[in-house]
């Protein structure tokens, strides 16, 4: 068969006996050379202008074939470099000239210029971020928008009081006429929370009226104590003043049980004979029990027990203290009321004001028992 073209051409070198049906075999006329170079000729000329082509193509380690273009040397890289400011241009698209920041994408303008280009929220089309795109615990406050959060959206039982905003100690939280949540002002000791009906948050009040009884103080078991001291007085809140007194027992027999006024928070005590009185006999300070035998510290003997009233101390008048029920219980079990002589009233004879008071048995510390001091609210 003719060889027509470039591509018929044998790599044996023997089987090339034609050129375009020119002679070339063994014993050709000389005439068949010269039309071989020309038809030669003829052949590359086709294939320079496009109109043959070729089946395989290698140069260096390069090789075109078909539709590809590869190495042929192991893991050899394929290098494109224009000249100068010309550009690499795949498929009409133009390729930067220059490496681009590390984490930038390739990005085109829209007109065939490619370029690199960070990732910014142009980049990205609307609604392109779900929920499997963001890692858990990754958005902050900061990215949320203002009331965006509803209560749909929270939890039942979700908010605990770590995350409530601090506020005042003692403050109540509560709702006002529109609905909304308001902090009850701290009221002041005594005070109680008060409704102000419908529409409006409670507040704190001073109870109407006076003459309750207020717990104030207490002795806490006592042991082998010398006296008990109270200086609770409070004139702004108390006109009068109870103490109650459970088995305050003496160490020693034949003692009587007092309580010695001070004018100066408790750092002195009068206790001088004539300061008190009570059925014009004088005393040492307010007698609280009678004087009594086997009230001491040997068994089943129970001490003084009963309730003493302090009338207005806090008036620069005579100071009256009441006994109510005080009595002792000896081991015979019998039972030894107050005072007899002067109805169970002493008073201090001295217009001075009481801020603190002692109890203390005339001889000898206090075994055992509790006093109690209750306040009467003013009126």
């Amino acid at each position: 068969m003719a060889k027509v073209n470039i591509t018929q051409y044998d790599a044996t070198a023997a089987n090339n006996t034609d050129i375009d049906s020119v002679n070339i075999g063994e014993g050709c006329p000389p005439s068949g050379i010269n039309n071989a170079i020309r038809e030669l000729m003829a052949h590359l000329a086709d294939l320079n202008a496009g109109n043959v082509a070729l089946g395989t193509i290698k140069v260096d380690n390069l090789q075109l074939d078909a539709n590809a273009i590869t190495s042929t040397d192991t893991n050899g890289d394929i290098a494109i470099t224009p000249n100068g400011t010309g550009d690499v241009v795949l498929d009409g698209l133009k390729f930067p000239q220059a490496d681009g920041t590390a984490n930038h994408f390739l990005k085109t303008d829209g007109s065939a210029q490619l370029s690199f280009a960070q990732v910014d929220t142009a980049s990205i089309a609307a609604d392109a971020i779900d929920g499997t795109k963001i890692a858990d615990d990754a958005i902050d406050s900061e990215h949320y928008t203002d009331g965006s959060i509803d209560t749909a959206h929270i939890s039942d039982n979700a908010i605990t009081l770590a995350k409530m905003a601090s506020g005042t100690d003692g403050n109540i939280i509560s709702f006002d006429a529109s609905g909304n949540p308001v902090a009850v002002a701290t009221g002041s000791a005594g005070q109680i929370l008060t409704s102000a009906g419908a529409g409006a948050p409670p507040t704190f009040a001073t109870p109407a009226g006076g003459g309750g009884t207020e717990f104030i103080a207490s002795s806490g078991a006592i042991s082998n104590a010398a006296s008990v001291t109270f200086t609770q007085f409070d004139a702004s809140k108390y006109d009068h003043y109870a103490f109650y007194f459970q088995h305050v027992t003496p160490v020693n027999d034949n003692v009587i049980l007092f309580g010695y006024h001070s004018t100066d928070g408790g750092s002195s005590f009068d206790t001088t004979s004539g300061d008190y009185s009570g059925n014009t006999n004088d005393y040492t300070g307010f007698q609280v029990s009678a004087q009594a035998g086997n009230v001491g510290s040997e068994a089943n003997e129970f001490g003084v027990t009963g309730i003493a009233h302090l009338i207005a101390p806090h008036l620069a008048a005579f100071t009256t203290m009441v006994t109510v029920g005080i009595a002792t219980q000896d081991t015979e079990g019998d039972i030894i009321p107050a005072i007899r002589s002067n109805g169970g009233t002493i008073a201090r004879l001295a217009a001075e004001d009481t801020d603190a008071i002692k109890f203390a048995f005339s001889a000898g510390n206090i075994e055992s028992g509790e006093i109690t001091m209750f306040g009467i609210v003013n009126s």
